[in-house]
């Protein structure tokens, strides 16, 4: 199942084994937290996500709900950004259509 998540900020990165970042923390349109898992030797989710204009659209094949609030995104998870630029997804998210785009990709459980 693949899940899509409109990115609006990215909250925090929590490094660990020798300062790589192993936890990058961020909220979607509707304020949920999204964690995304990395490890020493797997870093291409985190930095796929990290280094991004915002909103973004990110499409996963795995995503965890932890809370109604929460979620994570495994390390073992494949994760790409849809390539449309930030302002017409800024555009998308003001006119109230975020959820109607997210159902033509997938939802967010």
């Amino acid at each position: 199942m693949q899940f899509a998540i409109i990115v609006t900020e990215v909250v925090s990165f929590t490094s660990e084994s020798g300062g790589q970042v192993m936890r990058l923390i961020v909220s979607d349109y509707k304020g949920r937290s999204i964690s995304v898992i990395g490890a020493p030797e797997q870093q291409i989710n985190i930095q796929t996500v990290k280094n991004q204009m915002l909103p973004m659209i990110v499409l996963s094949d795995q995503v965890d709900r932890i809370s109604d609030t929460e979620y994570l995104i495994p390390e073992k998870s494949l994760v790409s950004v849809i390539p449309l630029e930030s302002k017409a997804i800024k555009m998308m998210l003001e006119a109230g259509k975020a959820d109607e785009v997210l159902q033509n990709f997938a939802v967010l459980p």
